[in-house]
């Protein structure tokens, strides 16, 4: 677990200059992956701690979430930047005391957001909302960091330059650090830089590749990966699932050759995508093929040529076929691609999803 007050100066530390990726963990074995990939700190994420217990995001309550947050503090030496949604509370003396209640599981930050999972917060109440957890916080520790959260996305038309302006009064009332999820227009976000430094800005990141370097060179101090990760991992499992249900589909009628008659055994093949209603998987494998057949094309694609030939029919691909390829690689290649930006080995260089170093 580590000393408490150490963690939450060594994050506070983080912010004052350069930049950091925050991923965000989902349970005790994630976040003990990440710790040692070399990541510097974890986030938590309510979404993929509601999928963790078989729920959806916003399902957790106050005490389930408790709980989530212990366990990774316990799972790692890393600071914990806690997903705390609205404070699972509207009142701001509500607030202040669940933001007391969550101090006490070890995390390092939190973050509280201007959504009350049906309305955005008038801009007067937020502000109230931030400044009674503000309070709560410093009665306690005032090394532990706010995150002050615009939810801009969930509000359909809402203005960036709305969103900039609750940004900066978040940052008035004592939130140090400032995040508008899905905020992705890089202009946007340098003007959103801009209005609230030298207070430091999140980024969350739905792609891992150049942009991130982009951001930070923009100024923004961390980026975050919101769900993402737990998304990846939980279609990397069903993906594997979804391979070893069809093995299981193609061995019961072998297993039958003996009792039955042989013409009458018909082997099925599950094909993705030609499933009744498979409408969506239709599209993917399209897709899919589509970056196949390109002559530069994306990591999982290119390893796929040289195993396989460099041209694909989606009508030709199968669970049998793709399972196995991908359910080993996605995981371990979205970590390795964040890596790659911020380096993690002693000698400077990042590790391939092989372990081996990778110029």
């Amino acid at each position: 677990m580590g000393n408490i007050k150490q963690k939450r100066a060594a994050f506070r530390d983080l912010h004052r200059d350069g930049f950091f990726i925050l991923p965000n963990a989902w349970d005790a074995g994630s976040a003990v992956r990440l710790s040692k990939l070399g990541f510097k700190a974890i986030a938590s994420t309510s979404a993929g701690a509601a999928w963790a217990a078989g729920r959806q995001d916003g399902e957790l309550g106050l005490e389930a979430m408790l709980d989530h947050l212990r366990t990774l503090v316990a799972a790692t030496d890393l600071p914990i930047n806690a997903d705390f949604e609205n404070g699972f509370a509207d009142l701001p003396k509500d607030v202040a005391r669940n933001i007391t209640l969550a101090m006490d599981t070890g995390i390092a930050a939190i973050s509280v957001e201007d959504w009350s999972g049906s309305a955005m917060y008038d801009l007067d109440l937020a502000v109230d909302r931030l400044a009674a957890a503000r309070a709560a916080i410093d009665a306690i520790d005032p090394t532990v960091m706010l995150i002050g959260r615009n939810e801009n996305f969930r509000v359909a038309d809402m203005p960036v330059r709305e969103s900039i302006d609750r940004a900066v009064a978040y940052a008035d009332v004592g939130a140090d650090c400032l995040f508008v999820p899905f905020l992705l227009d890089h202009g946007a976000i340098a003007e959103l830089v801009a209005a609230v430094a030298p207070k430091p800005v999140n980024v969350v990141i739905p792609d891992y590749d150049d942009s991130v370097s982009a951001l930070a060179k923009l100024g923004v101090r961390r980026c975050s990966v919101g769900a993402s990760l737990a998304s990846h991992a939980r279609s990397a499992f069903d993906m594997a699932s979804q391979n070893l249900k069809a093995c299981e589909a193609n061995a019961i009628p072998q297993f039958r050759l003996a009792t039955s008659n042989r013409s009458a055994v018909v082997r099925p093949v599950v094909k993705i995508g030609r499933a009744s209603g498979a409408v969506l998987m239709d599209q993917l494998l399209s897709r899919f093929a589509g970056c196949l057949n390109q002559p530069s094309s994306c990591f999982f694609c290119s390893v796929w040529r040289k195993r396989y030939g460099n041209t694909v029919r989606a009508a030709d691909l199968n669970f049998s076929v793709i399972g196995n390829h991908f359910a080993g690689l996605i995981v371990q290649m979205i970590v390795h691609t964040l890596l790659k930006h911020i380096g993690t080995s002693k000698d400077g260089r990042c590790y391939n999803y092989k372990g081996a170093a990778a110029n």
